[in-house]
């Protein structure tokens, strides 16, 4: 209802008037509805981009959240193990007379895998090259 002060009229045989408005329905004309129909559809087109919006916000909040929930799960793992793991120099020796292989931690030399029987790949000694990448003339010593 729209605040308005009331026009009063009065006789003075005990009656008055007042003018004053009040919400009621009013029936549209054909340019009002047409003008509605616009602002309807601006108004549909408005949802349509919140909505991609925050559906893309949702997808990088929760890009963010599975990588802090990863980094706090792999921080539990270290704690409750002891242990993390990291990059750490190694050494494989390769045996050729026992035709095995160990590959040991260079900073505690404890071993990290074998002592195993080596693969094709690693019993195949490496042939030297010039400094072209081509095999020596048998005569000569490189």
């Amino acid at each position: 209802m729209t605040e308005q002060p009331p026009e009063t009229t009065s006789d003075d045989g005990g009656y008055r008037e007042e003018t004053y408005e009040m919400d009621l329905p009013v029936e549209l004309t054909n340019e009002e509805i047409r003008s509605m129909a616009c602002e309807m559809a601006s108004a549909e087109n408005s949802i349509s981009d919140i909505e991609e919006q925050k559906a893309a916000m949702d997808r990088d909040f929760n890009k963010q959240l599975k990588e802090h929930r990863g980094h706090t799960r792999r921080l539990a793992k270290s704690i409750s193990s002891g242990e993390e793991t990291r990059p750490v120099k190694v050494l494989q020796g390769f045996d050729y007379a026992h035709n095995s292989t160990t590959v040991h931690r260079t900073d505690t030399g404890g071993v990290v895998d074998g002592p195993r029987a080596m693969d094709a790949d690693e019993r195949q000694t490496k042939f030297p090259l010039d400094e072209e990448g081509r095999l020596p003339d048998p005569g000569t010593e490189s």
